[in-house]
């Protein structure tokens, strides 16, 4: 997710960057589709992980982690 990385550069932390920097990593994959998921559940589910690994880790941090 380059593009996502990118976006995140220089900023200052927040829910919507993060949202917006979900967005762009799933707007990056290229997911597969098979029997246990198709593509664009897949790129959703980019989408939402994304935002939530970088809320936890800015959580992690304000807590002094």
């Amino acid at each position: 997710a380059v593009k996502a990385e990118a976006l995140l550069e220089g900023q200052l932390p927040s829910a919507e960057l993060f949202a917006e920097a979900g967005q762009v990593a799933s707007a990056e994959a290229s997911p597969i589709s098979d029997l246990r998921a198709s593509g664009e559940y897949r790129k959703k589910m980019v989408a939402v992980l994304t935002r939530r690994a970088l809320s936890a880790a800015w959580d992690h941090l304000q807590e002094g982690g």
